[in-house]
């Protein structure tokens, strides 16, 4: 059992890692076990479910360990499916968190998606944009009552409040610093040294080979978060 949750009709949803989910319908008084189904496309994606989550809106949803999250519809007890295909970065997702404007946060093993349910555009946010891991953590998310959002990762965690919420979009240029060649540190004009000089210029763009080695003063900027 991996997450247990009672939604606002006071329906019991049981999360399992490999039956699917379980919903106890208080109406019914009766248990209904739904689980995935190759030859159907409004089944379950996936029969390990890692959380269910209700958003303001009343919609019970469930997030997979393979196949993304899927939305339940209880008029006709299915379910639309969404994962990498929709734009998720990765189709393991741990957690859901909803801000104040109703946009998703999802926690994945590939970064922070952030995914608008209105228009469908999904943001991804990774080590690059300054996030400790790309990788989260399972039954490790909480929104406190000013709205912000606390995620665990396998690195610690991170927490941002969305209506605060900046992304830094200036592009700094690359520079290299240094050049190493076998883990040896090069100088232009040095014995041995295969640079003959530097000549300065601007850098339109750069590769890594293999066993050499370019660092770069290249500072990343992104999401403001707290640690």
């Amino acid at each position: 059992m991996y997450d247990i949750k009672e939604d606002t009709s006071g329906n019991l949803w049981l999360a399992t890692y490999v039956c699917g989910v379980f919903r106890y319908d208080v109406s019914k008084k009766e248990w209904k076990n739904y689980v995935h189904n190759e030859k159907d496309e409004k089944s379950l994606s996936n029969n390990k479910v890692l959380s269910v989550f209700e958003d303001s809106r009343r919609n019970v949803w469930l997030t997979t360990q393979g196949r993304g999250i899927c939305l339940f519809h209880p008029e006709t007890e299915n379910f639309t499916r969404y994962d990498t295909g929709n734009g998720l970065p990765n189709d393991v997702v741990y957690q859901i968190a909803e801000d104040e404007d109703g946009v998703f946060w999802l926690t994945t093993n590939n970064g922070l998606a952030r995914f608008d349910l209105t228009s469908g555009a999904v943001k991804v946010y990774t080590t690059a944009n300054g996030l400790p891991s790309d990788q989260f953590n399972y039954r490790s998310s909480f929104k406190d009552k000013d709205g912000t959002i606390y995620f665990g990762s396998i690195d610690g965690f991170v927490a941002f409040n969305p209506k605060t919420f900046s992304e830094n979009k200036y592009v700094p240029s690359a520079v290299i610093t240094d050049f190493l060649l076998f883990n040896k540190e090069m100088r232009a004009g040095a014995e041995n040294s295969p640079l003959q000089k530097i000549l300065l210029s601007r850098i339109s763009c750069y590769s890594v080979r293999s066993k050499i080695l370019f660092l770069s003063g290249l500072l990343l900027w992104g999401i403001r978060l707290r640690r």
